[in-house]
């Protein structure tokens, strides 16, 4: 309030603004809004049963043959990786040093998980690189999507220092924007009914988080899973109203 009115005497009396181009500004502006716990969080989780009709759909082809794969693999790197968006997509179409590579995904000899190795994340201002391990599921198959969309990329004539996920099957060398990943996934969700602006690149990461808590995995593996280092994994869990009602319903009886 103080800032805007001294913006406000500033302009009136015809000089130029006196917080355009303040770097610093807008990141302390950011930190109040933070610490004062004003940022709404309306972003809805893609759990498992979201995930699977997603999947369902892709199946049936929506785009093309190769971006119908990438997608589905993408996906459920995402979910069963607790990806934040930022981590497997880029900020821009050019954005080729931090995005991840074919070379960066090392599928075990049985195929019975993958290893992705991260060179950017949150967790790691340094840039060390994380290892996610993604292990075979009897219901979405994440490592047999995997391996049969690498094998899809290198008939393509894909090499291994390209993205792992590319914004057009026509470009292989550039990588995939979060938001043309955003984009695509906003069209699916569509199809199947949802309100599309409910959700964003990050809900892949809080239905991961909320499908494990629903399926009554402890809290310290969602966090070890998520790479979470403190309890703030409890913000990205989102309680189904039933649940809510069956616990007042249980605590009539204990």
């Amino acid at each position: 309030m103080y800032i805007a009115g001294i913006r406000y005497h500033y302009l009136r009396a015809g000089h130029n603004d006196p917080t355009a181009g303040t770097e610093r500004l807008p990141y302390i502006l950011r930190g109040i809004k933070k610490s004062q716990h004003n940022i709404s969080m309306n972003r809805l989780p893609i759990t498992s049963e979201v995930l699977k009709r997603l999947c369902n759909l892709l199946s049936t082809g929506v785009f093309s043959p190769f971006v119908d794969l990438m997608l589905q693999c993408a996906f459920l790197t995402a979910f069963f990786g607790f990806l934040r968006c930022g981590e497997f997509t880029c900020k821009t179409k050019d954005d080729y040093l931090n995005c991840v590579i074919i070379d960066d995904v090392e599928i075990s000899l049985l195929h019975d998980r993958f290893v992705l190795k991260l060179r950017t994340s949150k967790t790691d201002p340094f840039r060390v690189g994380v290892d996610i391990t993604i292990n075979e599921n009897d219901i979405f198959g994440p490592v047999h999507i995997m391996n049969k969309y690498l094998k899809y990329r290198l008939q393509m004539g894909a090499l291994a220092n390209f993205p792992l996920f590319v914004e057009s099957e026509f470009d292989l060398s550039r990588p995939l924007s979060s938001e043309t990943f955003i984009n695509y996934l906003r069209q699916l969700l569509i199809r199947l009914g949802y309100r599309e602006s409910d959700f964003c690149g990050h809900s892949f990461r809080i239905g991961a988080a909320t499908s494990a808590a629903a399926a009554g995995v402890e809290d310290h593996i969602i966090q070890t899973l998520a790479r979470w280092s403190s309890d703030c994994y409890i913000r990205y869990i989102r309680t189904d109203k039933r649940v809510i009602s069956k616990a007042q319903q249980k605590m009539c009886h204990f």
